[in-house]
């Protein structure tokens, strides 16, 4: 590693530029990154923990908004969608919101979301109704869409 500028005159501690813009600021030695520091990745989040001779041993991952990556994440509906979501296991909704829940029946179905109980499709930006659905249809959405 030649490009590291170092922080201190023994040496052990600075920052090494990758030529993509990644940087890794901590401790070295011997020229490799060595005890604790960080790899921050250009606009997408950094690791912070511990080195041992230029290999990453134990750590955390935070995305670039700040937020750790937790292993076991859990949503409170069953769905892919990114909302929701409970962090160590504090809800960010009340439970009875959750139990009289209007998104009970809106199933994802890809052109916009459809309230299966009505038969009727939405789009997603103006929430105006875009068709009505039969009970084929309704059928194939319940066993094939995702549920919100």
């Amino acid at each position: 590693m030649s490009r590291i500028i170092y922080s201190d005159e023994k040496k052990n501690k600075g920052k090494y530029i990758y030529a993509n813009g990644n940087i890794y600021e901590g401790e070295f030695k011997n020229e490799k990154f060595h005890g604790e520091g960080m790899l921050i990745f250009k606009n997408q989040g950094k690791y912070k923990g511990k080195w041992e001779n230029g290999k990453f041993v134990d750590g955390k991952y935070y995305f670039s908004d700040g937020l750790q990556y937790e292993d076991n994440w859990t949503y409170l509906i069953d769905s892919p969608y990114f909302y929701n979501e409970k962090i160590n296991n504090n809800e960010i909704i009340y439970i009875e919101e959750k139990k009289n829940s209007y998104l009970d029946d809106i199933y994802d179905i890809g052109d916009g979301y459809c309230d299966i109980n009505k038969q009727i499709v939405y789009d997603f930006k103006n929430n105006k109704e875009i068709r009505k659905i039969n009970e084929r249809e309704k059928n194939w959405i319940k066993n094939h869409c995702s549920k919100y």
